[in-house]
């Protein structure tokens, strides 16, 4: 700390006044990270004390019927037609051997309850499902 450690100007050599406000702007420094460490612990406190959400895999097969998924969807659903004959899954043709899924973007968004729908009433047509509510 030299810049007011010299003679031409200010306190000749008397360099106190500088480094007394480069400490008071350390510390003001150092306090405000404390404050900011102490609200993201609390933040983090309260969100680890949240009860995590429960949720249920389900599979199903379906031949034969006609149906509509009610519950409500979470995270995301898959269809795959491992039978030998066309299946509807929103009134979409699901052609034997295909797979489709749909993503809801996260792991606490879901699909409404009725959202899908699948018909399997064609000869030969059968759906694997899978999702979790």
């Amino acid at each position: 700390m030299s810049i007011g450690n010299t003679k031409e100007y200010g306190n000749k050599g008397n360099n106190f006044p500088y480094q007394l406000k480069s400490l008071q702007g350390l510390q003001c420094a150092c306090d405000q990270l404390t404050d900011v460490v102490t609200n993201l612990t609390t933040i983090i406190n309260q969100l680890s004390g949240a009860p995590a959400a429960q949720r249920i895999p389900n599979i199903l097969r379906v031949t034969n019927t006609v149906g509509t998924i009610s519950s409500d969807v979470y995270s995301n659903i898959s269809f795959t037609n491992v039978g030998s004959g066309n299946a509807t899954v929103n009134g979409v043709i699901l052609k034997a051997g295909e797979t489709i899924n749909f993503d809801a973007g996260g792991i606490s968004n879901y699909f409404p309850l009725g959202a899908f729908t699948y018909d399997t009433t064609t000869s030969g047509a059968e759906l694997l499902i899978t999702y979790t509510v």
